[in-house]
């Protein structure tokens, strides 16, 4: 069973995405399909959760049977990051453990991570329906940052006539989004909040992507389609 990149620019945005899971926790689920890699963590506090898709087609080689297994992500973030221009990088998977191996012209070096046991299973995810926008990444990444100096929690207020999101704690402050800011895919009213440290541990990283889908219901849920699929979901604070 094995999989393998070899465009150097698809080993790079891997590597970024490796530095986005090492973020969420320390132990990541893989499983394994003949069609699909599914890539899935939760943060320790079980308030947001990363789900990713990649098809077969997106590696250069993919041949793998049904399994599943978690491996230490800083371990995952550590051997990537050596990347050094290698024409070929695979993944197998031998007993029990992961086998990285970085192929060059004069060298192959090979890196073993072992399986770790199960601590649950992939988590479903239930798909709601809500009020849906679209939204240039560069512009809700450093407004979020922003609001993040004024309070814990970023509060979507939306009205017909308004897109208000707001945070305070002695101070408040208040975005009013302009309708040329956003896409919008599904129209509805809310009053809904969530925490803004774990929306702006996604959108550091979303803004390698020129923008981002999102949806609001009993999740904030932010979605990147590439080739791949990038979901993240965020618990809603309840009030």
């Amino acid at each position: 069973m094995v999989c393998s990149f070899v465009e150097p620019s698809k080993i790079k945005e891997w590597i970024e995405i490796c530095t986005l899971m090492k973020t969420i926790d320390s132990m990541v689920c893989l499983t394994f399909s003949p069609t699909h890699l599914t890539i899935q963590m939760s943060h320790p506090s079980r308030k947001c959760i990363l789900d990713m898709s990649f098809p077969s087609t997106w590696f250069s080689d993919y041949d793998w049977k049904d399994s599943e297994f978690y491996i230490d992500t800083d371990t995952l973030f550590t051997i990537f990051s050596l990347y050094s221009d290698e024409k070929m990088i695979s993944m197998e998977c031998d007993k029990n453990f992961l086998v990285l191996k970085f192929f060059h012209d004069q060298h192959i070096k090979s890196f073993s991570i072992p399986l770790r046991n199960h601590r649950e299973r992939r988590i479903p995810i239930v798909h709601e329906e809500g009020i849906s926008f679209r939204m240039d990444t560069h512009y809700i990444y450093p407004i979020c940052q922003q609001l993040y100096k004024f309070g814990d929690i970023l509060y979507f207020v939306i009205r017909k006539e308004y897109f208000h999101m707001i945070s305070f704690g002695t101070e408040k402050m208040i975005v009013e989004v302009q309708p040329s800011a956003l896409e919008v895919i599904t129209e509805g009213e809310c009053d809904k909040s969530y925490e803004l440290y774990f929306l702006n541990l996604f959108l550091k990283f979303s803004i390698l992507y020129p923008k981002i889908n999102i949806k609001m219901n009993t999740l904030l849920h932010l979605s990147i389609e590439k080739e791949y699929i990038l979901n993240y979901y965020v618990c809603r604070v309840k009030s």
